[in-house]
């Protein structure tokens, strides 16, 4: 869950609903994604084609993912990762995917046309570069909260021309955890989030037709949300994400949120219970993403250094299992490579054994 200057209300956290106990019914569920080799163009190739995946290849080519958080996370930002450093930590770790957050919006000016400097676009391209010379796919994501509709949609106009030929392995994020600027951060409703999406992917489909775009749940992008989501019919290049945070009391003891001080010293051990509820939290978007035929990925997750080492273990070890079980793409939020890789796995066939270490 991303920090930002405008702290959200506390209500708006906590107030999380729980979700119904049931089965789901399919008609045809695919439960296993495959991975295929894929030949790509090369960038010296005009002659070869350029192959696009479907959503759900292009979901599991995430496999094992890493968001790596440099100075484009905020417009101005000074002292974040160095992108080649942490490209190369992340690809001796065995990382496959890495989510870049880019402060489109703060970058854009504040009236209309909503210019993004080119020196921006430009650091956004070198940053490309290194990534995909490292073999990774990238998932571009628009961070910071939403200003107004109109900027909005300006500044993807502007993300989609800037970008269009860039290959496959680079994804477009619409949003990460909708919000509106003013209001302290306040969530936008699911209409508003739908209605946004209803403009701005045919827009971004005019000069991307076939590329991966990632669609955020609404509020927040908790997972009981997943099924508010309203996509439009027939796009085959669409992949939902949601961010998995629960129970919060755990995973953001004190953290920035107003009054999780109180939350010192909660555990979480891993009992029957524990792991149903976690399980719950996830049962109403698996279900419609298998009603859908609408892969998932979990863009973050994880727990703050500020919970005991052991419990941080258990439940991201368990909620890593509950997505692999699921088909469900994942990377944890904002981790630190320099402190992970040598316990990661670099072999296997779990899509999110990256994440089984503590969050740092």
């Amino acid at each position: 869950m991303t920090k930002t200057v405008r702290r959200r209300p506390v209500g708006t956290l906590t107030s999380v609903p729980r979700s119904r106990r049931r089965r789901c019914s399919v008609s045809t569920v695919s439960a296993v994604l495959v991975v295929t080799a894929t030949s790509f163009a090369s960038p010296g190739s005009a002659a070869a084609a350029v192959t696009w995946p479907d959503a759900a290849s292009a979901n599991a080519s995430i496999g094992r993912g890493v968001e790596i958080v440099t100075n484009l996370h905020y417009y101005g930002a000074t002292g974040e990762l160095d992108v080649s450093t942490s490209a190369d930590l992340a690809r001796e770790a065995g990382f496959q995917s890495v989510r870049l957050p880019v402060a489109f919006g703060d970058a854009a000016l504040d009236d209309p046309p909503y210019t993004i400097p080119l020196e921006f676009l430009a650091e956004v391209d070198a940053q490309l570069d290194v990534l995909l010379s490292r073999g990774f796919t990238v998932i571009l994501d628009k961070n910071q909260p939403v200003e107004s509709r109109e900027k909005f949609l300006a500044v993807w106009a502007q993300i989609a021309e800037r970008f269009a030929g860039r290959p496959p392995e680079v994804y477009f994020e619409l949003q990460n955890e909708p919000t509106w600027q003013a209001g302290l951060g306040s969530a936008l409703s699911p209409e508003e989030w739908n209605q946004l999406v209803a403009e701005v992917i045919p827009q971004i489909r005019a000069s991307n037709p076939r590329r991966i775009i990632v669609v955020s749940s609404p509020f927040f992008s908790f997972p009981q949300n997943v099924p508010q989501v309203a996509l439009p019919a027939g796009d085959r290049h669409l992949i939902v994400t949601f961010h998995q945070y629960q129970p919060l009391q755990f995973t953001h003891q004190d953290s920035w949120i107003p009054g999780s001080d109180g939350w010192l010293g909660t555990t979480w051990n891993g009992t029957p219970a524990e792991v149903a509820a976690l399980k719950d939290t996830m049962r109403d978007a698996v279900c419609w993403s298998k009603r859908n035929g609408v892969p998932l990925f979990v863009g973050e997750f994880g727990a703050g250094h500020r919970a005991d080492l052991a419990s941080r273990v258990r439940w991201i070890s368990t909620v890593t299992r509950l997505f692999e079980a699921e088909a469900i793409s994942c990377q944890p939020r904002k981790a630190s490579v320099t402190k992970t890789r040598r316990g990661l796995p670099r072999t296997g066939s779990t899509s999110c054994g990256s994440a089984r270490l503590p969050m740092r």
